[in-house]
C-alpha cells in the first residue's frame, strides 16, 4: 500500500511481522534536558511544535513506540463525502457500522473505511465531531472535537501507546489518547475530549432503523482497498496485544480472569466504569439489567455483527457480535425488558422497541431512550486505559 508522500508502509499492524526493524521508542530528540544518569527529557522532536516538556500525570515519554515514518501517515477524512442508505451496495449486512446521532440526524461510519483512516473530522447538526476507530485495540470513539471556545481537527501521530492511536491536533499540536480523548502531552494536557454516544451495530440493524439517513462514501480522496483487512490474525486471542515491552499473560484458564482479546462492553456511566463480557450477556438471554452511576441501564446483546480484523476479507470474517446500551427510564417510568424475536419488548406497557433504542408500536410508539456511552474494545484495551472498574457477573 502506498501512502501520501511515495512511502510505502502499512498502517500500524500491516508491519507486524517488520515490528522489530520498523517500531523504536519515542524518537530522537531535537533537544534534551537531563542529568547525567538521568533518562534523557524529550523537549522537541523534528517537524513538531509540540512542546514536550508539558505531560499530564502517570505518563513517561518510554511509554510511546514509533509505529510509523510520520505524521498522517494513515490519512484522516478531513472532508467526508456521504452518501444515502440506498445507494450503498458495498457493506454486507452483518459488517460493522459506528451509528451516530446529533439533533435527530443520524450517520454510519462503515469500519471497513475507518480501519484505512482511523479518524475521520466531521460535522453533524453543526456540530464538530471527530469519529475514531483504533483497529489494534478496537475502540470506537467520537468526540465533541471543541476544546473552551477552539475547534479542534485530529491527525495520526504515527506512535502508540499501549498498542492504541495517539491523535494530535493540528491547532496546538497536543498529542491525545484516541481510547479515552486525554490529552498527553502539549498546550492542552489538563483538557479531556468529551465522549459523545455511538453504537457499533450492524449494517443491516442501521439500514433498517434509518433508512433516510447519510453513510460514510468510499469516495475519500484516496485509493485503499476498503472491504479488505490489512490487519488479518489480529484477533488471535494468544497473541500479545501490547506492541513494544509490555506484556500481558493469558488466562490459561483461570476462572476470574478474561483473555486480553475477549471482546467486552465499556460503560462509563455517572462516574462508573462497568464491564459487560459479550459471552456473558448472550448467555443470560441476550438482555441485562444493571444500575451504573446511579442510572437503571439495560444492555442489549446483537449477535449478528462480525469482526473487522477475523479475515483478510471483511465480508468473510466470523461473527462476534455487539453490545449496545440504554438507560431504561422513560419519563418516571423504569421499564424491564424482554426479546421476543428480534424485538425488545417493555413488560410495563407492551410496547415494542428496535435495536437502537426506539419504540415503534404499543403506548410508548416514538418514545427513545436515551443511548448511553459504551465502547466495545478488547478486553486488554478497557484494562489498559480504565481505572476502577466493575465487571458485571450475573
Amino acid at each position: 500500500m502506498t501512502h501520501s508522500g511515495g512511502r510505502r508502509c502499512g498502517p500500524w499492524v500491516g508491519l507486524l511481522l517488520l515490528l522489530s526493524a520498523c517500531t523504536a521508542p519515542m524518537g530522537s530528540p531535537a533537544a534534551t534536558s537531563h542529568d547525567p544518569g538521568e533518562p534523557a527529557v524529550v523537549t522537541q522532536l523534528p517537524g513538531w511544535r509540540t512542546d514536550f516538556s508539558l505531560m499530564a500525570e502517570g505518563i513517561t515519554q518510554d511509554q510511546f513506540l514509533r509505529a510509523l515514518a510520520g505524521r498522517d501517515l494513515i490519512p484522516p477524512i478531513d472532508e467526508p463525502r456521504f452518501a444515502s442508505v440506498a445507494d450503498v451496495d458495498y457493506l454486507t449486512d452483518a459488517e460493522p457500522v459506528i451509528a451516530v446521532e446529533v439533533r435527530g440526524e443520524w450517520r454510519a461510519y462503515p469500519i471497513q473505511i475507518l480501519i484505512w483512516h482511523e479518524i475521520v473530522n466531521d460535522r453533524i447538526a453543526g456540530q464538530p465531531i471527530t469519529v475514531t476507530f483504533c483497529p489494534l485495540c478496537y475502540t470506537s470513539v467520537v468526540f465533541d472535537r471543541r476544546v473552551d471556545r477552539d475547534v479542534l481537527s485530529f491527525g495520526v501521530t504515527g506512535y502508540l501507546r499501549r498498542s492504541d492511536l495517539v491523535m494530535y491536533d493540528r491547532q496546538t499540536e497536543t498529542w491525545w489518547q484516541q481510547a479515552t480523548g486525554r490529552a498527553l502531552i502539549g498546550d492542552l494536557v489538563g483538557h479531556t475530549l468529551t465522549i459523545l454516544s455511538s453504537q457499533l451495530v450492524s449494517w443491516a440493524t442501521f439500514r433498517a432503523t434509518h433508512r433516510e439517513a447519510d453513510v460514510l462514501s468510499r469516495d475519500t480522496g484516496v485509493q485503499r482497498p476498503y472491504g479488505s483487512n490489512p490487519y488479518p490474525g489480529w484477533d488471535i486471542t494468544e497473541r500479545n496485544p501490547f506492541l513494544g515491552p509490555a506484556q500481558l499473560t493469558p488466562c490459561e484458564g483461570a476462572d476470574a480472569c478474561i483473555d486480553p482479546k475477549e471482546r467486552v462492553g465499556l460503560l462509563l456511566e455517572g462516574g462508573e466504569n462497568v464491564v459487560y463480557r459479550f459471552l456473558a450477556v448472550a448467555d443470560a438471554g441476550g438482555v441485562v439489567h444493571d444500575t451504573a452511576g446511579g442510572t437503571p441501564v439495560m444492555v442489549v446483546w446483537h449477535p449478528d455483527v462480525t469482526s473487522a480484523l477475523g479475515n483478510s476479507l471483511l465480508e468473510r470474517s466470523d461473527q462476534v457480535g455487539t453490545l449496545v446500551t440504554f438507560d431504561r427510564r422513560v419519563g418516571a417510568s423504569e421499564l424491564t425488558f424482554t426479546v421476543r424475536g428480534e424485538a425488545l419488548v417493555d413488560e410495563q406497557t407492551g410496547s415494542t422497541w428496535n435495536e437502537l433504542g426506539t419504540a415503534t408500536s404499543g403506548p410508548l410508539a416514538g418514545e427513545q431512550l436515551r443511548r448511553l456511552v459504551m465502547d466495545t474494545p478488547y478486553w486488554f484495551a478497557a484494562a489498559a486505559f480504565t481505572a476502577n472498574l466493575r465487571i458485571w457477573t450475573p
